[in-house]
């Protein structure tokens, strides 16, 4: 199944639905419920949301096949490279998810939460260099989110008054 309008965001009721089930922890539910949804009708966020239940169930080869059914369509999705880097992370491969949190960093090179996952799964596969590079980098992202921080609130004073 590939979406013809990956960038489409869809929020429909079964959409609404899914989210109320996310919130009550109801995943078997959430299966169930994008089991009956035609294919055709599927929404990108229908399939995140059904990847994240089956990760919560540990029904982890089940989440994978589903990320392989839009592959195509997620190439170039943050989101897609992150569900499947956890897909290994969680199974402790991480030398397998590697590929897909690097991807991550490629389109989000700011986020520094993934850019830890991606450090971790290096430090924890053997590549401490590049741990050690992403370590430099998570902190240099952060020191100049912090002085920006500390900029915009010393202006922001300033022009209070």
């Amino acid at each position: 199944m590939a979406f013809d309008n990956y960038k489409e965001e869809e929020h429909n009721e079964v959409t609404k639905k899914i989210h109320e089930l996310i919130k009550q922890d109801a995943y078997e539910k959430i299966l169930r419920l994008y089991k009956k949804i035609p294919d055709k009708e599927k929404t990108p966020e229908q399939a995140r949301c059904t990847v994240s239940a089956f990760m919560l169930l540990k029904r982890i080869d089940e989440a994978r096949a589903l990320l392989d059914t839009y592959a195509e369509a997620g190439k170039e999705d943050a989101q897609w490279h992150t569900q499947y880097g956890w897909t290994y992370y969680v199974e402790q491969k991480y030398q397998e998810a590697i590929p897909y949190f690097d991807k991550v960093e490629d389109l989000t090179p700011k986020n520094t939460s993934m850019l830890n996952y991606l450090r971790e799964c290096n430090e924890n596969a053997g590549n401490k260099e590049e741990a050690k590079r992403l370590k430099m980098r998570i902190r240099e992202i952060n020191t100049l989110k912090d002085t920006g921080d500390k900029y915009k609130k010393e202006n922001y004073y300033k022009n209070k008054k």
